[in-house]
Parts: structure tokens; sequence; C-alpha cells
């Protein structure tokens, strides 16, 4: 059993990707829902009731091989952008995860950049990072960083393409990484 607050530790509401409705023979209806919280692929029960649904027609995959990351809307292929992912001792982790929190950073010179879009899922490695290791997607200060391994798991954009991002992806975004 776990209780969730409305507002997440990054002080964005929070979101859960919904799998699977099913509607018990009382008439409630309860939500398979991946959850942000260790280890990654941790699934739970919602109540419907307790939700307030939303959808958007995009989700994102991640190629650590070619360097990508795919935006799609609907079944169609929108852009891609090129990335830089973790390294070789900290990997970036597979798996499905779904965009959680959105910070506008004070500094975009730093080497999160402008934004960074906190992920569903955890460092495999680092478990002592702040917050727990959640995995971001974000800008930079370093665009040589981009198309390597060179974080600490989080996926690294140009700056433009995290602003680009952010004008249209809402929390809940789903994003596959492999």
């Amino acid at each position: 059993m776990r209780t969730f607050s409305r507002i997440n530790a990054f002080g964005s509401p929070q979101v859960f990707l919904l799998k699977k409705q099913l509607l018990e023979p009382d008439g409630e209806t309860w939500f398979k829902a991946l959850l942000p919280i260790r280890p990654n692929g941790t699934t739970g029960f919602v109540l419907g009731r307790d939700l307030r649904l939303s959808t958007t027609p995009y989700r994102l995959v991640v190629d650590r091989r070619s360097f990508r990351l795919r935006l799609y809307r609907g079944c169609s292929l929108a852009r891609t952008y090129p990335v830089g992912i973790g390294t070789g001792t900290t990997p970036t982790p597979v798996g499905e995860f779904y965009l959680t929190s959105l910070t506008k950073l004070p500094d975009p010179g730093t080497v999160y950049g402008p934004y960074a879009y906190g992920l569903s899922g955890f460092s495999d490695v680092l478990k002592t990072w702040k917050f727990g290791g959640i995995i971001g997607l974000h800008g930079t200060n370093d665009p040589s960083s981009i198309g390597r391994r060179s974080s600490h798991g989080c996926i690294r954009l140009f700056n433009r393409d995290i602003r680009a991002l952010v004008k249209i992806l809402p929390l809940g975004t789903p994003i596959e990484i492999h």
C-alpha cells in the first residue's frame, strides 16, 4: 500500500501512466498504473474517482544505440532529436516511463539547460543522488555531450530542442527507452 500526494517532490501535479481500466462488480473503476517509484516498472492500482483523466497524442522513444529521441504524434513520427545518454558506469535505464515533472531552471547555462523534465524512472546505480536518482530529460550547457555517452543516466538534448518539446509535451507523456 502506498499513498501519493497530489503534488510530487518537484512541485508538479502527481501524474500516473494508466495501463488498464478495471470495473469492479460494485461499480468502482480502478486503473492499473505505472508508478514513479523504485524499482522501475512497478505498477499499482489507483481508484478512478481519485483521478482526473487526460490524454496526450504524444509519445517519446529513445534509441540508446543511435543516440536519438523520436517524437510521435499518434502513430506518425513527428520529429527526431539527437541526444546524449548515460555512460557505461551510469547508464540510462531501459524501460517504459513517463514525464512526471517539469522545471524551468533559473540559469539556463547549467548542465541541465533551460528546462528539465523528471521521469518516472530511476538510475539503476545512483541511489543516493538528489531525489533518489530520478532520470531526467533536459537541455545542456555542453552541446558536445549530445550524440554520445556523457550523462549520469539522464537524456540530454540541445537547448533549442528541449525548448521546443516543453511547448507541446504535457506531464504524463510516455517515454520508452531501449
